[in-house]
């Protein structure tokens, strides 16, 4: 058990280097969701450098860092992954590779189940245009997700959060399989390698899934898109940007073909493949600190 705490701190020690990377998160999640239709009464983005100037004319360069405390979040769920990973792993030692990924994925799922909601909240809050002080802006965002959808709305994009959780069962899976098939003792090197490669894997695999769920996460009911949750009395029926996955799915192909799946995906390997280098490195050098190692 000690072992895997300590994996655990580890893990939310190095989850903290999202933070540097966070503004690239912000870009690529208004690239996915901008629609030539404009329905949810966002920009068209031609490329990131468009979004990055709409961000700062609008909101100034903190925009760039809206709700940016949600990495904390996301780095104490590296720590709960890690940790169970860990205790999986020794429990069952002695089996074959398949039993290796499907216990990294037992422990995805295991960690993004009760996370959605968060999830869904940070959506809301790194699409908003208008300013808000950041302890505003989360309970706005909350505050209208169960005005106008209930409880339900937390949950939104749920499915394929399920499935995209599975991204980093197989990222872990093929940086362990890299580091193995080095034979060599580890170096900074080889950790940033296999960190980097394995996301860029996994990605690719995963991002399709990746781009449906935020565009279901956004806001849906178009009426209510510029109106704050304290000003909605009585909801009324509403015309929706997705009627659902399936909904999803044949207009983002309608609209651009695989392209539509994959938009923002060239800014989010500049993003991954640096920031994950250095999550492994940062995550192997913490663990090796705390068991007494060096690397």
């Amino acid at each position: 058990m000690e072992h895997s705490l300590k994996e655990g701190l580890s893990g939310m020690v190095s989850g903290l280097v999202h933070i540097f990377f966070y503004p690239l998160e912000i870009v690529r999640a208004h690239l996915i969701v901008s629609e030539k239709q404009q329905r949810n009464l966002l920009p068209h983005y031609k490329n990131s450098w468009h979004v990055v100037k709409n961000i700062y004319t609008s909101q100034g360069w903190l925009g760039l860092y809206r709700g940016f405390y949600f990495t904390i979040l996301n780095s104490m769920s590296w720590s709960v992954y890690f940790f169970l990973y860990d205790v999986f792993k020794h429990k069952f030692e002695h089996k074959s590779e398949l039993s290796k990924l499907l216990i990294a994925t037992q422990t995805a799922f295991a960690t993004k189940l009760f996370l959605n909601p968060f999830t869904v909240i940070k959506t809301r809050v790194i699409l908003a245009t208008t300013p808000e002080k950041w302890y505003k802006e989360v309970f706005e965002a909350a505050h209208k997700i169960y005005r106008v959808d209930g409880i339900k709305g937390f949950w939104s994009g749920f499915i394929p959060g399920m499935f995209l959780s599975l991204n980093g069962a197989f990222s872990l899976y093929f940086y362990q399989l890299f580091q193995h098939s080095f034979n060599t003792e580890k170096s900074n090197s080889k950790i940033m390698i296999s960190g980097g490669l394995a996301k860029i894997i996994s990605s690719l695999m995963f991002y399709p899934i990746f781009t449906v769920r935020i565009k279901l996460q956004q806001q849906q009911k178009i009426k209510y898109m510029n109106i704050k949750s304290t000003e909605i009395k009585n909801l009324q029926d509403s015309e929706k940007i997705f009627y659902g996955i399936k909904d999803c799915l044949a207009q983002t192909w309608s609209s651009a073909g695989v392209k539509g799946f994959y938009r923002g995906f060239g800014l989010t390997l500049i993003r991954l493949v640096p920031e994950y280098a250095l999550f492994f490195l940062i995550y192997e050098k913490t663990s090796a600190y705390l068991k007494g190692k060096s690397i």
